[in-house]
């Protein structure tokens, strides 16, 4: 799909149509410019969400929580003193490809990858083949390469393979085969030498996630209707998992209570669309009463994950709209979060995320920005969350008309990954401030990066709003009627733009 729009940039600064095909319903005044600009415009506006993670990191003692020491000071050269020693290890260079990924040097995480697999070898004497490789899938699933063939190997080997537990379901879930996934984990559950039971639960639960969200993306709106209005603790029936749950373990019983917060924002969430209305039930109140009554007394518990706890109840309180007791336990969370574990995997991202969101919904664009500038200045961060947090910040100036601020943190956002995302929104920027060379060269870039149906609608959308704006009905609804076809069975705006303004001629 990536060479789908080699052409489209032509279009996006001229008005290339004879008016022949199509014309305006009556003339294009002053309010329908207006209207198809904010069309445009929203396209690219910050998208608040329920940033909501479950991890080992948010239930267990700080203490037990590992060090990243690919985050610490120093790692990459002490690697690199490694690997002048021992040449041939695979594991350091494939150490070194993590640290230059998680910094977003692709072209050298790229090269040390391909080191890493050139240099793995199955040792003759070798007793746990199983981990070879499940190694050498991940090598390369990095690199872009096929590595089920591998994993599965793997998993026939040693179902309870760490590198496995820990990825495999997770690679058929993103697959869309959620049934094998759960079964992968369910085996290693059942293993009695499997050492990682807990991480097996949480990977249950989260598989079980996984799955219910993609069946309501698929489903018809009457079908999604009647799953919403079913009893909230049977959206994911958790209880049925607890024939794997050691009731003593507290850590695994909050896991247990936090993977059900996942039923709370599922039905909830309908009240934080724009416009969405929802009224919670008897039923719905008490469940999550019960889970916030819950996590404040795990507060009194000895080496409790306070970071956890705060963080469970402000999405809570983010769910049902209790925005202001949301912000105070976030707040909470941050104050709690174990530095000295900071990490690439774990680190307080998910809070500012949230709480950009929050000040967004209650129209405090000013601290959602800050929040957003707090989430992309930590070092934790990976290149995609940072970039995402700058298109954030630029979504709010577009929407407020600050086209220099938003052209800025887009580009910010291209400098962290360069991404359609990116690309795209620089071209609009570039666009409406009448930079007709760059928006060319931007809208280039985007289109060949194109690589799903909502990245074919927002540029059809965006290229065919801009031919509106330059006179020319025929040359949006070319664009529209050359493409359409890569829209098959998705729902995109860019139609009933088109036809709320155009007719035939």
């Amino acid at each position: 799909m990536k060479k789908l729009f080699a052409f489209l940039f032509i279009f996006f600064a001229s008005n290339a149509f004879a008016q022949t095909a199509y014309k305006f319903k009556g003339d294009l005044g002053e309010a329908q410019q207006k209207e198809i600009i904010k069309s445009a415009d929203s396209l690219f506006y910050f998208l608040p969400n329920i940033s909501f993670n479950v991890s080992s990191n948010h239930l267990q003692a700080y203490k037990d929580i590992p060090v990243d020491k690919s985050y610490q000071p120093g790692y990459l050269e002490e690697q690199q003193k490694l690997l002048r020693q021992h040449p041939d290890n695979a594991v350091i260079y494939n150490n070194i490809a993590g640290y230059y990924q998680n910094k977003g040097d692709a072209t050298n995480a790229r090269d040390y990858f391909t080191k890493a697999l050139e240099s793995h070898k199955l040792l003759p004497k070798a007793k746990d083949s199983a981990s070879f490789y499940s190694f050498r899938a991940v090598i390369k699933m990095n690199l872009g390469q096929e590595g089920v063939a591998d994993m599965e190997r793997a998993v026939a080997i040693n179902k309870s393979d760490s590198l496995s537990l820990v990825l495999y379901p997770l690679l058929l879930a993103g697959k869309g085969d959620y049934v094998k996934a759960r079964s992968v984990v369910i085996d290693a559950l059942n293993d009695k030498d499997n050492k990682m039971k807990d991480f097996s639960y949480l990977m249950l639960g989260v598989i079980e996630m996984y799955g219910v969200s993609a069946a309501f993306a698929g489903m018809e709106e009457a079908a999604s209707d009647k799953f919403l209005q079913q009893d909230i603790a049977k959206m994911i029936d958790f209880d049925a998992f607890d024939k794997y749950l050691d009731t003593k373990d507290l850590k695994l019983v909050r896991a247990k209570q936090m993977l059900g917060i996942f039923n709370g924002i599922f039905k909830y969430s309908q009240g934080l669309e724009p416009g969405g209305v929802f009224t919670p039930t008897k039923d719905d109140m008490a469940y999550m009463a019960a889970k916030e009554e819950f996590f404040k007394r795990s507060l009194k518990e000895k080496n409790v994950n306070a970071y956890g706890v705060y963080f469970s109840l402000g999405i809570l309180s983010y769910a049902q709209k209790k925005f202001p007791e949301a912000i105070s336990y976030f707040e909470k969370a941050l104050l709690a979060f174990p530095k000295d574990k900071e990490g690439f995997r774990f680190n307080t991202a998910e809070i500012y995320d949230n709480m950009a969101g929050i000040y967004y919904m209650t129209k405090d664009h000013g601290k959602a920005i800050t929040m957003l500038s707090k989430e992309a200045a930590l070092k934790s961060v990976n290149t995609g969350i940072r970039k995402d947090a700058h298109l954030g910040i630029a979504g709010l100036f577009i929407e407020q008309g600050k086209l220099a601020e938003a052209e800025s943190h887009a580009l910010l956002a291209l400098e962290a990954e360069d991404s359609f995302a990116a690309n795209s929104m620089l071209a609009y920027i570039s666009f409406k401030r009448n930079y007709t060379i760059s928006a060319e060269k931007y809208l280039q870039r985007a289109m060949a990066q194109i690589s799903d149906q909502d990245e074919v609608c927002k540029a059809l959308t965006m290229v065919a709003a801009t031919q509106l704006l330059n006179g020319s009905p025929d040359g949006a609804y070319a664009v529209y009627n050359e493409h359409r076809s890569y829209l098959d069975g998705y729902e995109c705006d860019c139609e009933a733009m088109l036809e709320k303004y155009v007719v035939k001629n």
